[in-house]
């Protein structure tokens, strides 16, 4: 039986060490599946105990919203220097809410991330090749197949990923009424 979430124990008995227990609760969280996410939410709580643990701050049952608040403010200033990107920023501060919110058993403790770092923007300065006319024809001219050539008029024109477009079914999605071409 496990012992986690025990509110009375460090880091609600995940372990002694912060950025250990917010593996092991990533662990519990996501069990042996789904690799990349574990890791991912992992090296970016990992971020957060490090910084929390020259805050003085070293179990997870200390960290209160002014903790957070506190390490965005950190991120904020990284992110207006250049260093982060908003959008990796905003994902530091998703993983803690992941990890906080399964040590704690509860969502109480949750951040706007988009509010403490700031929104996400991006907007493009450079043509994406696929915008090439010229380009799209010789491929397309290349290709052997119709659904190959459908697969790449999708991710052309309705700025579909390939494999989406490779995935997608236009005679399902017109019966299911997704697609509907009168209009």
């Amino acid at each position: 039986m496990k012992k986690h979430n025990t509110h009375n124990s460090r880091n609600f008995g995940y372990g002694k060490q912060l950025a250990f227990a917010g593996k092991q609760a990533i662990q519990d969280r996501y069990g042996e599946g789904k690799y990349a996410t574990r890791a991912s939410h992992g090296a970016r709580f990992k971020q957060f105990a490090d910084w929390c643990k020259q805050q003085g701050v070293n179990d997870a049952r200390k960290i209160t919203e002014d903790t957070i608040s506190s390490y965005a403010r950190e991120l904020s200033r990284q992110v207006d220097s250049g260093l982060k990107s908003v959008s990796y920023a905003q994902n530091q501060l998703s993983s803690i809410n992941v990890v906080i919110s399964t040590m704690r058993g509860d969502r109480k403790l949750k951040v706007s991330p988009s509010s403490l770092v700031g929104e996400r923007s991006h907007i493009r300065d450079t043509v994406p090749l696929s915008l090439d006319r010229q380009t799209y024809e010789l491929a397309s001219s290349r290709l052997q197949s119709v659904e190959a050539k459908l697969a790449l008029a999708f991710a052309r024109e309705f700025g579909m990923r390939l494999r989406e477009a490779g995935l997608f079914c236009p005679k399902g999605a017109m019966c299911s009424g997704i697609v509907n071409l009168a209009t």
